[in-house]
């Protein structure tokens, strides 16, 4: 039953963008979604998501909460400030909680804690 179901539903076919510093996370993301059909680019750091972003490599964006540019302006909202539109998962860890109503209102979509268990 299965096989007919994966025969019958086709791969994502929406580029995501996965930017994370911490290589274990970044890892753990992309094999996830990697393993799912999604065509994936991962940055490391801001220059990377900024090229990924302009070059159009992606609909959709998961980012890790510690991306910040120079100054310290968290990542997420400089997209927003940049009038970039694409939809932006943000990562946050478990205790950071709280701080919910602030991503949202500051540029994310959505908020998913870490640990992840996908």
């Amino acid at each position: 039953m299965l096989k007919n179901l994966k025969k019958l539903v086709p791969a994502a076919t929406m580029p995501l963008l996965i930017g994370s510093t911490t290589p274990s996370l970044l890892s753990l993301v992309y094999s996830h979604f990697e393993s799912q059909g999604y065509p994936l680019t991962a940055a490391t750091n801001v220059d990377e998501v900024w090229e990924c972003i302009r070059d159009g490599q992606c609909e959709a964006i998961i980012l890790d909460e510690s991306l910040t540019d120079d100054t310290g302006i968290p990542l997420y909202t400089l997209l927003r400030v940049k009038n970039v539109t694409k939809p932006i998962i943000l990562l946050i860890p478990e205790e950071k909680m709280q701080d919910l109503p602030r991503h949202l209102n500051n540029g994310a979509d959505a908020v998913v804690t870490m640990p992840i268990h996908l």
